[in-house]
């Protein structure tokens, strides 16, 4: 049986979800993920596999366009802008401009982090 890891990250509003096992801690990967999927909904892995990819592309795709996709109590998908900034090269100390750019912003909700916390 697979469990829910929630572990706060910057703030309560962003964590970092792991979906992990009972056996050794291991992280489930996505062939796992489409066979527990599978499994619940009682359809073939193949089919449960094409849910998965259709969905992560369409998430994919409106994160491309600006937009953000909320699975109300569980994730939230949206785009944020970074602003430029400078940094520091660990091997040799020195100082570097990072440009302005674009991020996806994956937020936790109410549900994912009360499954945390049992």
């Amino acid at each position: 049986m697979w469990e829910l890891e929630v572990e706060p990250v910057v703030s309560s509003a962003v964590a970092k979800v792991a979906v992990t096992g009972n056996q050794n801690g291991a992280n489930m990967n996505k062939g796992e993920l489409v066979a527990a999927i599978a499994d619940k909904a009682g359809v073939s892995q193949k089919d449960a596999g094409n849910c998965v990819d259709a969905m992560m592309s369409t998430i994919e795709a409106e994160i491309s366009n600006g937009g953000e996709v909320a699975i109300t109590g569980y994730l939230k998908f949206e785009r944020a802008d970074t602003s430029a900034r400078s940094a520091r090269n660990p091997q040799t100390g020195e100082t570097i401009e990072v440009p302005a750019g674009t991020r996806c912003k994956i937020t936790a909700g109410s549900k994912l982090k009360n499954a945390g916390k049992s």
